[in-house]
Order: C-alpha cells, then structure tokens, then sequence
C-alpha cells in the first residue's frame, strides 16, 4: 500500500525516557484498515495484536504518551483536514464516515450539519451505487475525491467539520 496517510508526530528526547540511557526517538503516525493488514512478528517482537485506541494495555518506557500525543493530534487534525478515508473501504455511506469521525473526535456530530459540511467540501463524491443488502433502504455510497481534494487544498481551502 503505498498511498497511507503517514505523518511525524513529535521527537521525543527526554533524558528520563528511558532507564538504560539517553534514547531519542522520532514517532510517526499512520491509518490503516485493520483488515486489510496482516499483523506479521518482526525479530525483536513475541507477541503482536491490534488494540482499540481507549483500550491500550500497559507499555514501556513513555510509549502510552506518544500515543496519547497521536491521538489527540489525530483528533485536533481531523476538525481541518480530511484524513481517515484510509480506514474505509473504498466506497462508503456517509454514516460509515460519521461514525468514523465520531469514534476519532470521541464525541456525537450532529448528522445534519455533518452531512451538509462533507457534501459541500467536494471532497467525496457519489458512485451513483448504493448499499445492498440492509435491513433499512439502501444508503446512497461516496468516495474520497483525493484530485478534488488537493486542488482545494492549492486554492487555499480549509476543510472544517
């Protein structure tokens, strides 16, 4: 996959961060769909899981706070630009979206408005398909519109959620 959305989240140099000596680490974050990856042991790992974000188990050394760093740049970045489409399938129903932008910002969005700011941002477009298979009718479904964003982004355009 060559198209993650991956950016460095902070340079951690504290002396203290380490008992065994001075280590400085650069972090970074990336989204990925879970299930699209297969979790795979590297040489200095024995045991390898994804992790719900509110359920991270303990950690070494400062690692629970680079991920709080993560998170909480993850939650201060998505109000402005529109990141997270990675965690979707390709195509998506905009309460797939809401639900993803809820769990992330950890706060109810009012439908409405939601819907109305991500249809006026031109950033997703709809496939003229929908959703087959649901109890309920069948919701319409959309794509993130990446051409369409980057030129917004060229003329100044700030996404706002």
């Amino acid at each position: 996959m060559n198209n993650l959305f991956l950016e460095q989240l902070y340079t951690f140099a504290d002396v203290q961060r380490d008992p065994r000596g001075r280590v400085i680490s650069i972090a970074y974050y990336t989204l990925v769909n879970p299930k699209l990856f297969n979790l795979v042991l590297g040489d200095a790992a024995t045991d390898i899981k994804w992790f719900d974000a509110n359920k991270i188990p303990k950690t070494g050394f400062d690692h629970k706070e680079i991920i709080k760093g993560a998170l909480n740049r993850l939650k201060a970045k998505v109000t402005y630009q529109p990141i997270g489409f990675e965690l979707l399938e390709k195509q998506f129903t905009l309460t797939e979206i809401q639900f993803l932008y809820e769990a992330i910002l950890q706060r109810p969005i009012d439908k409405r408005n939601f819907r109305k700011r991500m249809l006026e941002s031109k950033v997703i477009k709809a496939t003229g398909e929908k959703r087959t298979g649901l109890k309920n009718r069948a919701p319409e479904l959309f794509e993130f519109d990446e051409q369409q964003y980057k030129k917004l982004v060229k003329e100044g355009y700030q996404f706002k959620i």
